[in-house]
């Protein structure tokens, strides 16, 4: 596929400098998908079609090569799909236990259950059932989903604004998590020199100002395989820990519903956004050679995951008790482990930004910029070597800059993400599917399905009600704390 070209909705652009084998027809539509879940990267997709592209996310991002050999097999859509269930929330999967006790333990294990059934239900959505009996696949996208379900082109908007939200809050508190970590990991410096939280958060930001000069995902995509590998080995490094302190674990530190009854609604929103990845599944189902096996892949990876979180969660939980801080590795003693730790964890949060920042900005650049009718890349410029417009380089500007305001005046890691599971995460893996589900497909389903899905609506919507409320709550409570006030 020599000489391929990397296509956007306002032009395209000679991709010759690619790697062989690694050229992709991109159709770079409207609307820039993503999910704060996880944070693997994926280079196969299913090309759109008609007035459905294919969907860009920013937990993975698909592309689709021009031949079928590309297609991945059932192992890659497992380990791509885990990819989304095992992500960077998993460092605050312990604090879960610690405001929701064992009521927060059974929600880590049962919503990877209910994530999973809502996954496989926008996998159904994709299709129509003929006179015949025959599925044929009409739709590619969950925002296609949303417009065929709703019956309306607000819907189209209703879902961009959800994903921006949940994109812009996932760069927020990566820039919180690595300011909050740096702190921990040198905490001597703050008492000698009064380098706080605050002043690391501004630090951080620095290496990812080479963000706002990104064209594509090529280089995010080799960043991000480093993003898996810290992973792997920061959760294995964290469990080899807490079995080194077995002796003493904390067994009767569980509570039954943890701190108190607000806290548990905030640990119930943290997570369901670790699970927040339900933007990727409909164009993971259409890049699989056999999307037949597309619920096999979500059985091994939910199942898998939510087995990983529980043991993960109730094993750091037990080993520090009543002790547990919203990040785990800031409860390691201090020395290399603890400054190794917090710096590997910081590093992983820093190489995940780029790709979830260039997710949004790039469905923000084609809102402000085909709403004033200006080119995305200059006209002047030949397509090789296409500079981005000043225009753009300030939208860039302003929405990193408006993520880092947002990181220093609110530094509270695990109450921002129980906030965000609560609206965006709740919405889209709890909410939407199974809605979208009973519209599409009612006349279909059992009365049994009917039900689980109306109870799963039911459910999802009073807890949201309740966790924002409960969040809100104790940001404002946060917020007062740090100012002084009673």
């Amino acid at each position: 596929m020599g000489g391929e070209i990397l296509k956007d909705n306002r032009g395209t652009i000679n991709n010759d400098d690619m790697d062989s084998g690694s050229q992709f027809s991109v159709e770079m539509i409207n609307t820039h998908s993503y999910s704060s879940g996880g944070h693997g990267l994926v280079a196969q997709s299913r090309r759109g079609t008609g007035d459905h592209p294919a969907v860009l996310s920013m937990s993975n991002v698909y592309m689709t090569p021009d031949d079928d050999d590309a297609k991945i097999t059932l192992i890659d859509a497992i380990f791509n799909s885990t990819n989304v269930v095992q992500g960077m929330f998993m460092i605050s999967l312990p604090y879960c236990i610690y405001l929701g006790g064992y009521v927060g333990l059974a929600v880590t294990l049962l919503a990877a259950v209910v994530t999973g059934y809502t996954a496989s239900l926008l996998g159904s959505c994709l299709y129509d059932i003929r006179p015949d009996g025959t599925r044929v696949r009409v739709r590619d996208s969950y925002e296609a989903i949303a417009i065929a379900a709703w019956n309306s082109p607000l819907a189209a908007y209703i879902i961009r604004f959800a994903q921006l939200q949940e994109g812009f809050m996932a760069c927020v508190l990566f820039l919180v998590l690595s300011g909050s970590l740096l702190n921990k990991a040198f905490p001597w410096l703050e008492e000698q020199i009064g380098l706080g939280v605050h002043t690391w958060t501004l630090l951080s930001t620095f290496p990812i100002l080479f963000s706002i000069f990104l064209k594509n995902y090529k280089i995010v995509a080799k960043v991000s395989f480093w993003c898996a590998v810290t992973s792997f080995f920061i959760n294995l490094l964290t469990l080899g820990y807490c079995f080194f302190q077995a002796p003493n674990w904390k067994l009767r530190a569980i509570k039954p519903y943890g701190e108190s009854y607000e806290t548990l609604p905030v640990a119930i929103g943290l997570i369901i956004v670790s699970y927040a990845g339900h933007i990727i599944f409909p164009p993971m189902e259409g890049s699989m050679a056999q999307p037949q096996k597309y619920n096999k892949a979500l059985c091994w990876s939910f199942g898998v995951g939510g087995i990983v979180k529980t043991f993960y969660a109730f094993v750091c939980f037990v080993t520090f008790g009543e002790n547990t801080d919203e990040v785990i590795s800031n409860n390691f003693d201090i020395g290399w482990l603890r400054i190794s730790a917090d710096i590997a964890w910081a590093l992983k949060s820093l190489l995940s930004y780029p790709l979830l920042y260039l997710a949004g900005v790039k469905m923000l650049e084609t809102w402000v910029l085909s709403a004033t009718k200006r080119p995305i890349l200059s006209s002047y410029s030949p397509p090789t070597c296409a500079h981005i417009r000043e225009s753009v380089i300030a939208i860039r500007l302003c929405y990193l800059l408006a993520g880092l305001m947002v990181a220093l005046f609110l530094p509270y890691f695990a109450i921002l993400s129980g906030l965000s599971g609560n609206i965006t995460g709740m919405m889209i893996s709890f909410i939407f599917p199974p809605l979208f589900n009973l519209k599409l497909n009612w006349r279909r389903l059992p009365l049994w399905q009917r039900t689980i899905d109306s109870l799963i609506i039911i459910i999802g919507v009073i807890t949201s009600g309740f966790g924002i409320y409960f969040s809100g709550k104790a940001l404002a409570q946060a917020i007062a704390a740090d100012n002084g006030f009673t």
